[in-house]
């Protein structure tokens, strides 16, 4: 049915084509002057609109090893800009090893290069704006990735079980990272993310088994669901101080994760936010954290100092253990010793004590 439909589309715009031809006069050059179609340039399909001088790569299947798309095309003696690689142009070409985007490219759309599985190199040229989903999902053979700084998009799945993709590195002028960009990506080490960044989807580091370390940049401001969800080797987070939101089941499972800081202006940390890390012993709390949910550190069993520089007690909504290790010890401001000691978050703790000033 969808092969169907994509042969009707061709045809549509082969008629449309010829609509063109026919209104172009007199002139020997109307025809490549007023051409909008399909039209096949050393082994590439475009879709070209000569009155734009613009031209989408549609299809390259038929190229291999080592390619470098141009930046322009000529049809009849008109230039026409590659400004765009089409949805699924490259999709499944096994042949291909390495690829260079031109500058004059701004979008590569949704799943150009899924399965590319002999994809090793990829060069993306600083003209390019958007990143759209699943552009590179399955790429099993791609190592690193610069993304340049002209991009402010990063689609849903974009970089979906690339398992050898061992280097990100993310450009400073990206705004917006979708769902499971990096999912499955099981050699990737390290990510830093720009200041720049203002949105984060959901997943986007799920099961990143190898994710050692992540800088949160100062633009993030909350932390969404799932987002490390089973990155057992995670032993280093380094949040932003304006993160207010710690989504559900953000670190879950970090096996190795054995600290945490949670920033001052954290109000809210949602349920199982670090339930699983079965290695974290330390857990410092910012003055503004109000909720404590009792599922938020579940099956950590080896915590032994919480520290907590709240100014108000956090409310703990149901009576019961957020700590499991019933000898841990709870370290709080001096002056807020008492109230501590008084309260239903006191009674998780063995022992309750002033911090050293």
């Amino acid at each position: 049915m969808k092969k169907s439909i994509k042969t009707f589309l061709a045809f549509c715009e082969v008629v449309m084509v010829s609509f063109m031809i026919s209104c172009g006069g007199d002139d020997d050059n109307s025809y490549e002057k007023n051409f909008i179609g399909l039209q096949k340039i050393d082994n590439i399909l475009y879709f070209l609109n000569v009155p734009e001088h613009t031209a989408e790569i549609r299809d390259g299947k038929e190229l291999s090893g080592m390619v470098s798309l141009p930046s322009s095309v000529v049809f009849g003696g008109e230039t026409c800009i590659v400004n765009s690689i089409g949805s699924r142009a490259f999709y499944g070409n096994a042949n291909i090893t390495s690829i260079i985007v031109p500058n004059s490219v701004t979008s590569i759309g949704k799943t150009v290069f899924k399965e590319c599985s002999n994809l090793k190199s990829v060069s993306i040229g600083d003209g390019l704006e958007i990143i759209e989903e699943g552009a590179f999902t399955g790429c099993t053979q791609l190592e690193s990735i610069t993304i340049p700084n002209s991009v402010e998009l990063l689609g849903k799945n974009a970089f979906e079980s690339c398992t050898a993709l061992k280097s990100v590195t993310l450009g400073n002028g990206l705004k917006s990272i979708k769902e499971y960009a990096f999912v499955e990506c099981t050699q990737l080490e390290s990510i830093a993310i720009p200041d720049n960044v203002t949105e984060l989807g959901e997943g986007i580091f799920v099961y990143c088994s190898s994710l050692n370390s992540v800088t949160i940049g100062k633009g993030v401001t909350s932390i969404p669901e799932k987002m490390f969800d089973f990155c057992p080797k995670l032993t280093s987070v380094s949040i932003s101080d304006n993160v207010v939101y710690i989504g559900m089941e953000a670190f879950a499972n970090c096996e190795s994760l054995k600290s945490i800081t949670i920033p001052d202006n954290v109000s809210d940390v949602d349920i199982y936010a670090f339930a699983g890390c079965s290695s974290l012993t330390t857990i410092v709390l910012g003055k503004n954290i109000s909720r404590i949910d009792d599922t938020i550190f579940a099956g950590c069993k080896l915590i032994k100092d919480v520290y907590c520089y709240a100014a108000v007690v956090p409310d703990v909504p149901k009576v019961g253990y957020f700590i499991e290790n019933r000898d841990a010890t709870l370290h709080v401001p001096a002056a807020l010793l008492d109230l501590y000691k008084n309260s239903i978050f006191g009674l998780n703790f063995k022992n309750i004590v002033a911090i050293e000033e």
